[in-house]
């Protein structure tokens, strides 16, 4: 009924509504449950604060100084970064056209 319905959205399989189903009358939520795994440590909210507000202070430092100064992993700068659509700026100077 609802690929009938809505042909022009994905389609959606049988086995997938009754495991959506099934799902919610076990847990009483269609949420995924917890993978096991590491847990994130390196990005709370604290060290993404402290993270974006060097950035702000001075928006021409670089990655790597801010990792030295803030004793974070490089790639834990840019994923911060990256997730509150952050884009620091250098400026260059060009010739004038």
């Amino acid at each position: 009924l609802f690929n009938n319905t809505f042909s022009n959205r994905l389609l959606i399989t049988k086995s997938t509504v009754q495991r959506t189903v099934t799902r919610f009358e076990q847990t009483g939520s269609v949420k995924d449950r917890p993978r096991a795994g590491r847990p994130k440590t390196a990005s709370n909210d604290d060290k993404n604060i402290e993270v974006l507000q060097s950035f702000v202070e001075n928006p021409h430092t670089s990655i790597r100084k801010t990792s030295q100064q803030c004793d974070i992993s490089k790639s834990t700068i840019q994923r911060t970064l990256k997730k509150y659509n952050y884009h620091p700026f250098k400026i260059r100077l060009v010739q004038e056209l």
